[in-house]
């Protein structure tokens, strides 16, 4: 036989709020003892809902203001707003960016299922040892099946050491897995992980704006740029770049020397 569940799941009507309480119980507390510590449930909930009957409806605070010196995190993300977006010119800007989706195109012709890590494949485990393997004067340049073969949460775990890795001198591995490690992102990233890429190409852009890095080499200058475009045109950071009609002084490297083999 089918049973009402209200009777089990829901309490009285409340005459002023029109609902039901949460708990099958009487509203009835007269005889509840309000004041020293709750022996069950019915005394508990009573003595919370006497408590909330006589806190006010709002508060307000006055003669408080905030404080002046702001935390870590918002003046991290404040002095990466004072950046101006990168100009380039059109012709660059489209180059950049058609190289790139090649790669992903590659990428994306192996399907969703990534390619398998070699049998030896020994991947570091930490943070120094994988700014060696990337960016060590020894190390393999890696292949985009390599990257590709890397699990999601490693990608973009690689991408925030990318992020601290970013300086005035970027070496030909780190300029390479950058590339890799884009084009391997999946299409759609969540809100965490769309925050990742911005703060990459920001942070691209403090150096390339930077006063005191007025001498870039050509592969650094090339690397921050190109994550910059990236990060603006194919992962839709657009305030990151503007086009502009005035001829830039020189091409730092040609695009197809870092282009990555699958």
């Amino acid at each position: 036989m089918k049973r009402n569940l209200e009777e089990y799941t829901a309490g009285p009507l409340n005459e002023d709020t029109g609902q039901r309480s949460a708990f099958p119980l009487d509203e009835q507390v007269a005889d509840l003892d309000l004041e020293g510590p709750p022996m069950d449930v019915a005394q508990y909930l009573a003595q919370v809902k006497r408590e909330a009957n006589q806190s006010p409806a709002f508060t307000t605070v006055k003669g408080q203001r905030r404080a002046t010196t702001p935390s870590t995190y918002s003046k991290k993300y404040t002095e990466m707003s004072l950046v101006m977006p990168l100009s380039v010119i059109n012709e660059w800007r489209v180059e950049i960016r058609k190289s790139f989706m090649e790669l992903r195109k590659t990428v994306q012709s192996h399907g969703d299922e990534r390619p398998e890590l070699p049998a030896d494949s020994e991947l570091p485990t930490t943070f120094s040892k994988w700014k060696t393997f990337i960016s060590g004067s020894s190390s393999p340049e890696p292949t985009l099946q390599f990257i590709a073969s890397l699990p999601h949460q490693q990608l973009f775990m690689l991408l925030e050491y990318c992020h601290k890795w970013l300086g005035p001198k970027i070496s030909r591995g780190l300029s390479i897995w950058l590339m890799g490690l884009l084009s391997c992102l999946p299409d759609i990233l969540d809100a965490s992980e769309q925050a990742s890429v911005r703060s990459l190409g920001k942070r691209a852009l403090e150096i390339l704006q930077n006063p005191k890095y007025d001498r870039l080499t050509d592969v650094t200058e090339f690397a921050l740029k190109s994550v910059v475009i990236i990060c603006a045109d194919v992962y839709h950071q657009h305030d990151l770049v503007e086009t502009v009609a005035i001829m830039e002084r020189e091409r730092p490297v040609q695009v197809n020397e870092i282009v990555l083999d699958y």
